[in-house]
């Protein structure tokens, strides 16, 4: 099981009095994403090409509170099923020079496309490498044609410099206001609004 968060900036909190406000907020948020996931959190943030993965979440969280500031924070927990009898210690947040990959749902029989890799969650990276902005709610739907799978996923493309959250019937959750656009595999609290199945978001960062 895991959950995953992504936080994108629509406008820098300058005032003071609100960022002391709703910094805590903010990170109260992203701390319930341990709720699913209890052995690996893995942090990624494209403005410094920086990701880190660690088994301890307060280590975890304080490097979250450390990157608040940034346009952007993709999260990934992870807790490791009982039948998984080795765990290479991996992050759980998958990259490439082009994309890094965040999974909530399984691919079958992603090995089959892909000997080389080691979770399935990685074949992302490879569906990826063709992606058609021109369409891509119809290259969405086409892709899940190609490899079946149970999937929320939120993907940062280098060179578009933007993120894709898409789903099918996996749940995804969204909070806004003026200042941060907030994904989320799980409902935080009743402010967190469920999207519609089998639709593509972009986000184009600042």
């Amino acid at each position: 099981m895991c959950n995953v968060m992504l936080l994108v900036r629509k406008e820098r909190i300058v005032d003071d009095d609100t960022r002391s406000r709703l910094i805590p907020v903010y990170t109260e948020y992203l701390r319930s994403i341990r709720t699913r996931g209890r052995d690996r959190y893995t942090l990624f943030c494209s403005d410094y090409s920086y990701k880190v993965t660690t088994t301890d979440f307060n280590t975890f969280m304080q490097t979250v509170q450390i990157f608040m500031n940034a346009k952007n924070l993709l999260l990934h927990a992870r807790a490791i099923p009982e039948t998984e009898v080795t765990d290479n210690g991996r992050s759980t947040i998958y990259t490439n020079e082009r994309f890094a990959v965040a999974h909530h749902g399984t691919i079958p029989d992603a090995e089959k496309h892909n000997p080389r890799i080691t979770i399935d969650s990685e074949l992302l990276l490879d569906i990826y490498r063709d992606v058609d902005y021109t369409d891509i709610q119809n290259w969405f739907i086409k892709s899940l044609e190609k490899y079946p799978r149970s999937t929320t996923e939120i993907v940062y493309d280098r060179e578009e410099n933007a993120y894709i959250i898409a789903s099918n019937f996996m749940p995804l959750y969204k909070y806004e206001d003026n200042y941060i656009k907030l994904y989320s595999t799980f409902k935080v609290n009743n402010d967190f609004i469920q999207q519609d199945g089998y639709k593509v978001f972009i986000e184009k960062l600042i």
